[in-house]
């Protein structure tokens, strides 16, 4: 099935329609043609298809009412995005198969499986403010989010992107992110990464404005959360 963005005409589509393949790249929308790769059943495609037994079994044998309202009302407060860059909100069976499917789920504690673990509740950002100084350059963010992140040996990372200066004008962000640091606790309300982006752009030009974005990202489950984006001039 197809992904498409409605408009006056049809500006973006993703997988496969008809007998052609849509998908996105770092060069832009591409289409080609469909291929139907071999039915062959290799190892690796076997242990896919047990453990997705396995998990869909857990959710409706295994997983007890409060367990799958629990899942329920974790992925209601969590938003995901899809292969078209949206964000939305997956069901609790969804996130569940989500992440079950991540063999590196099978951590979850014997006993307490198929509850959802507690560092799958990570902070959500609701606020960004960027700080520049000069002579010497320093850059810092200060980050406002929904609860206390969890600690460094859980799952839950902020990640930071930033961008080169762009003229003073330009709110809108960089065309290019890249990465700057990932940080697994954000500690205390500040975090500097003056070294990080240095080591990308060097000393920015007094004037230019600097860009950066934050999302929170989950490492064994492979979601995150809808980055938050700030900007500042350089004095």
């Amino acid at each position: 099935m197809a992904k498409f963005i409605p408009g006056p005409t049809v500006t973006q589509v993703i997988n496969s329609l008809g007998t052609t393949t849509f998908y996105r790249s770092r060069n832009g929308n591409i289409a080609r043609s469909r291929v139907t790769p071999k039915n062959e059943l290799t190892g690796n495609r076997l242990t896919t298809q047990a453990l997705w037994k396995t998990v869909n079994q857990a959710w409706s044998g295994t997983a007890t009412d409060a367990q799958r309202l629990a899942w329920n009302e974790l992925a209601a407060a969590l938003k995901i995005r899809n292969k078209l860059g949206d964000n939305q909100h997956l069901t609790g069976q969804q996130l569940f198969a989500l992440c079950g499917m991540n063999k590196k789920q099978m951590l979850f504690t014997p006993g307490v499986w198929p509850a959802p673990p507690t560092y799958l509740i990570v902070a959500q950002p609701t606020a960004l403010t960027l700080t520049i100084t000069s002579s010497p350059f320093a850059i810092s963010a200060t980050l406002t989010k929904t609860t206390t992140p969890p600690p460094a040996t859980n799952a839950g990372q902020w990640l930071i992107q930033s961008g080169a200066p762009t003229n003073p004008g330009r709110y809108s962000g960089p065309l290019n992110w890249r990465y700057v640091a990932t940080n697994a606790v954000f500690a205390t309300a500040t975090l500097t990464f003056t070294i990080q982006w240095s080591a990308i752009w060097g000393t920015p030009t007094s004037g230019k404005r600097i860009h950066i974005r934050v999302r929170t990202i989950h490492s064994v489950c492979n979601w995150g959360s809808p980055w938050i984006h700030a900007s500042a001039l350089v004095p």
